[in-house]
């Protein structure tokens, strides 16, 4: 499970759900399950950053930096760096039972809203039974899924093909096809 907000609501959202994990909701007192206890270790900060590649030509990679709540998403070390490029960070999340993720609002909304810009969301080609070690489908919840190929909160990033563990994002019209099967539009909850 990975929770993931473009606010500064985590903390609020980890410990809402540590009190359910730990069995203190008042609601459902006998439901325990420590590996849903989101512990700071397990929170990020989700940042899209340049990349000058050999040859000099500019891309850029979604990063993992630790956990700040003074973030003022533009300053960062090298220290800060958890996990740089789509599979370190897949490492990462595809194997813990929690984490949660703060994303890159500015970056969004300085790119005026598009697709490649969001919050990545990743596929994979292949299934576990199909011989890759992977058994992940990822589902992307969010109130703020448009039927719009020029807006998208989610960049839906695909394995490029031939080049097993590396990614692309698609573009604003494919990432319309991926409604219903990695992205589901919800109600917003007040």
């Amino acid at each position: 499970l990975i929770l993931r907000t473009f606010g500064s609501d985590l903390p609020d959202i980890a410990e809402a759900l540590n009190v359910f994990a730990r069995g203190e909701h008042p609601l459902y007192p006998n439901f325990r399950d420590e590996r849903l206890v989101l512990i700071p270790e397990q929170m990020f900060r989700g940042r899209w950053r340049e990349k000058i590649k050999d040859g000099g030509s500019d891309q850029i990679e979604y990063q993992l930096l630790k956990w700040s709540e003074g973030d003022d998403e533009t300053s960062f070390c090298g220290d800060d760096i958890v996990a740089s490029g789509d599979a370190e960070l897949l490492n990462i999340i595809e194997n813990c039972s929690i984490a949660g993720i703060q994303d890159h609002y500015s970056f969004w909304d300085k790119n005026g809203n598009a697709p490649w810009s969001g919050k990545p969301v990743w596929t994979h080609r292949t299934s576990a039974s199909e011989g890759s070690s992977r058994n992940c489908h990822h589902v992307f919840f969010d109130d703020n899924i448009h039927n719009d190929a020029t807006d998208s909160i989610a960049a839906v990033r695909v394995e490029n093909e031939g080049h097993k563990g590396t990614y692309k994002s698609l573009s604003g019209e494919d990432i319309l096809e991926m409604q219903g099967i990695h992205l589901i539009k919800v109600s917003t909850v007040a």
